[in-house]
């Protein structure tokens, strides 16, 4: 399947929010810049971010997003 992109909004200092992103069944990471140069995974999908890290599992629905970057941290609400 092919891989897309959705852009984030900033909301606060290092924080970004995206609401009502359709994700199907598969795996995301957060990637800076359109590259992988810089990109965030999460290895033992416990929420916290590592670069580089393992791809986030996800399933198909609408989902509410917030990724903070100065925390390392994530979460995925599925709606």
């Amino acid at each position: 399947s092919a891989a897309s992109d959705v852009y984030k909004r900033q909301c606060n200092d290092g924080i970004y929010m995206l609401q009502g992103v359709k994700l199907r069944n598969g795996e995301i990471k957060f990637r800076q810049d359109d590259a992988w140069g810089v990109n965030l995974g999460d290895n033992g999908a416990d929420g916290s971010l590592e670069a580089g890290g393992a791809n986030i599992a996800v399933t198909d629905g609408t989902y509410d997003m917030v990724l903070d970057v100065a925390n390392n941290t994530y979460t995925l609400t599925k709606k």
